[in-house]
């Protein structure tokens, strides 16, 4: 269920912030509005108010990335299904679930293939009702072997 640690993305158009590290709690005045379906708020003020230590991604089947998520840090895994220059699409069984890598992120993909294991964490952002994973960092994805070894080998 909801644990109250969702974000809310925040655009904030002048480029006097003040500086923010991950976790920081906040204080911001603007107004909340729809882009593409997605609340956000176009903020004219943001105050630190102190540090905090970062969220930690809830675990999720695949088939769950959707609204009730919408603004959580989460983390997936499964086998790649499909993708393209901006778009990985993975399933653990449960339903395909999108990964969006933006540009703004300098995320470079990996090198992958048809049934490649990825754990992905990230950000779940809305477009038009459809719903994807916005990782933040280089670090948000994770290939993994697509066989474990076993006890004993390396």
């Amino acid at each position: 269920g909801y644990d109250g640690s969702a974000g809310l993305q925040i655009r904030h158009w002048s480029r006097d912030l003040p500086p923010l590290a991950e976790g920081d709690r906040v204080h911001v005045e603007g107004k909340m509005t729809a882009v593409s379906q997605e609340i956000v708020m176009n903020v004219r003020d943001v105050v630190r108010l102190g540090g905090g230590e970062p969220s930690s991604p809830t675990v999720l089947p695949t088939g769950q990335v959707g609204g009730w998520w919408e603004g959580s840090l989460v983390r997936i895994s499964g086998t790649v299904q499909r993708w393209d220059s901006d778009d990985i699409y993975l399933d653990d069984g449960s339903g395909l679930a999108q990964v969006r890598l933006r540009d703004s992120t300098q995320i470079v993909p990996p090198k992958l293939s048809k049934g490649q294991y990825l754990t992905v964490q990230g950000v779940v952002s809305q477009s038009n009702g459809s719903f994807r994973l916005l990782p933040r960092y280089q670090s948000d994805l994770s290939l993994l072997p697509g066989v474990l070894p076993k006890k004993g080998e390396l």
